[in-house]
């Protein structure tokens, strides 16, 4: 299982650096508790009362931000989902990041 999450890893960075051109880091704080939603989804923005930030890192941090998604908004989900943020693609923003996963459905 371990492998796989690894193996999982790996193709999530190549996917970020195809995706926006750069490396992002692929990162959950205990890969053995990782849940997800089902891989290449695609998803809307709901429930927000300003925007949801897309993210460089899964953790609430204003220097984060890559850019802003409001209702209604599609994501693609493309990795894992630590439990609280999820791996996804912004075509809007042309590029992936973290998004809270609360906020997408």
């Amino acid at each position: 299982m371990k492998k796989i999450i690894a193996s999982m890893a790996i193709i999530l960075t190549i996917t970020a650096i195809a995706f926006s051109g750069t490396a992002v880091s692929v990162s959950a704080k205990n890969l053995d508790e990782i849940d997800h939603y089902e891989i290449s989804s695609c998803e809307k923005v709901t429930g927000t009362k300003h925007f949801l930030a897309l993210r460089t890192e899964p953790e609430y941090v204003d220097d984060n931000i890559i850019g802003e998604l409001h209702n209604g908004d599609e994501v693609e989900v493309i990795g894992p989902w630590d439990g609280k943020y999820v791996w996804a693609y912004s075509d809007k923003l042309g590029c992936c990041g973290w998004v809270n996963g609360n906020y997408i459905e």
